[in-house]
């Protein structure tokens, strides 16, 4: 019997720890981000001062509305420089996209474009309250093209 469990558990730790995927290949052949650029919200603090309270602040002003680059790994284009898939009619009423042949000419575009934030503001908290456990938060502001973001 204790064997049975222990072979159970075993198997789950494995199938936990192994996952069960689904690998799908996404092409993006245009991409906008309209996202500000934030900071990671991770603070490394001391232990010397408990309880103790930090608070952060952040301005940021940027008039450059927006970043165009190319994102590596886009696929080959046909020769108008667009992606080009055959759609595919099943008999049973499903729809499946498959790649075309045309495509054979590496993209030379700008394909992502990102709109970011041209005023950003942040006030971030840290609580000390002891040397082994701490609490984090804050808010943040962002704005671009009269919208906020």
């Amino acid at each position: 019997m204790k064997k049975n469990i222990y072979l159970s558990i075993v198997f789950i730790l494995y199938l936990y720890l192994t996952g069960c995927t689904t690998v799908q290949t996404l092409y993006l052949q245009d991409v906008e981000v309209k996202a500000p650029i934030n900071q990671s919200p991770v603070h490394i603090t001391d232990s010397t001062e408990t309880p103790s309270v930090s608070v952060s602040m952040r301005f940021a002003y940027n008039p450059k509305k927006e970043i165009k680059a190319r994102t590596e790994g886009t696929p080959k284009v046909n020769q108008m420089g667009v992606y080009q898939v055959d759609t595919i009619y099943n008999p049973d009423g499903t729809i499946r996209y498959q790649k075309n042949s045309n495509n054979r000419y590496a993209y030379k575009g700008q394909n992502l474009t990102w709109n970011f934030a041209s005023v950003n503001a942040a006030i971030d908290f840290d609580l000390k309250l002891s040397k082994n456990f701490a609490l984090f938060g804050g808010l943040n502001y962002a704005s671009g093209n009269k919208k906020t973001l």
